[in-house]
């Protein structure tokens, strides 16, 4: 019985939504039928925006950093905004609009991992040999009758099997350079200045001519910087890289780890590697002399920038020049 008033109550339901949907014949009789699918003459086109940004950045990955701010509709135009500081005093005296093309580009760690693979390649000696069985000192009679010994055949005592013998397959003098795309190394320069750009590692100043010539008084403008610690306890100082998890991309790389300060430092070591990247040495010459002989200072023209030297340091100092040299080396065409 049960089962009967359920199916009736179901019957109900479906009459009173049968009468309660209009029918399909009850439209009136001078408008004709519209199929579901339009034709593809009266498909409305879709809607494209009035400016499109372009293969800009994903928002930043690193925790604790907000996004840079774009500025510009037309990518080769866009700009990111940074601090132009003083090199003497490390101050900040205006802000400098730099090339979101070549500072804020999309990071991508694959070809990162490339290129600083490319480059280090490309600086290995391969000056290993090892000496063959024609090439070892030995006889060259047969060391042993070809029968009646019972033992395995022996036809030279400079066989790779014997103490002294020569070595099966050893390596030779060779280049270990491999290559790439010349767009993929472009784009690995612009993920390294990128990087450095989104952790707070980079320092735009106007220039880098200095009047110093004595290590001793670079030495001590650099601990006035917080570049270098004096000798003080260092346990409690803080690094300048910041937090441990804007470190993911460089232990990705495997660069270089993170320095562990000790208790108790020299005046030399620095709180962190710092790669100097005027635009040319001409005219800071007095950089050179004056900071060449300090521990964890690297020094490198722009036009021939590396993506290991700029991964492998923790900070990096540009000056305008070299911006506007970056920029017209890595700007797309």
């Amino acid at each position: 019985m049960a089962n009967l008033t359920g199916r009736t109550a179901l019957s109900t339901l479906l009459r009173r939504l049968t009468v309660a949907t209009p029918a399909a014949a009850a439209a009136p009789r001078n408008l004709t039928t519209v199929t579901a699918t339009p034709s593809p003459a009266t498909t409305t086109p879709t809607a494209t925006p009035a400016t499109v940004i372009g293969s800009l950045p994903k928002p930043s990955p690193f925790s604790g950093l907000d996004a840079a701010v774009i500025h510009g509709a037309d990518p080769a135009e866009a700009t990111v905004q940074a601090w132009l500081r003083d090199f003497e005093t490390n101050r900040p005296v205006g802000i400098i609009d730099l090339p979101a093309a070549v500072f804020n580009a999309p990071v991508r760690t694959d070809i990162l991992h490339s290129v600083i693979n490319y480059e280090r390649d490309a600086v290995r000696q391969g000056t290993h040999s090892t000496k063959g069985i024609s090439d070892v000192r030995g006889s060259t009679r047969k060391a042993a009758p070809q029968k009646g010994r019972g033992m395995a055949r022996v036809g030279t005592i400079r066989a790779p099997q014997f103490r002294g013998g020569g070595i099966a397959h050893g390596p030779k003098p060779r280049s270990h350079a491999t290559e790439i795309p010349r767009k993929m190394w472009l784009h690995g320069l612009r993920v390294a200045l990128t990087l450095k750009y989104l952790q707070n590692q980079l320092l735009i100043v106007d220039d880098m001519a200095t009047s110093i010539k004595k290590t001793r008084e670079f030495r001590g403008r650099l601990v006035s910087h917080n570049w270098l610690y004096g000798n003080k306890n260092m346990s409690s100082a803080t690094p300048y890289t910041g937090e441990v998890e804007l470190m993911q991309y460089r232990n990705i790389c495997r660069v270089r780890d993170r320095y562990q300060p000790p208790t108790a430092v020299p005046l030399d070591v620095p709180a962190a590697t710092i790669l100097f990247m005027p635009a040319a040495f001409k005219g800071t010459n007095n950089l050179l002399r004056a900071g060449g002989r300090l521990n964890g200072l690297e020094f490198m023209e722009a036009k021939e920038a590396e993506v290991y030297a700029i991964m492998r340091n923790e900070l990096l100092v540009m000056d305008r020049a070299a911006v506007e040299l970056l920029h017209e080396k890595l700007k797309f065409q």
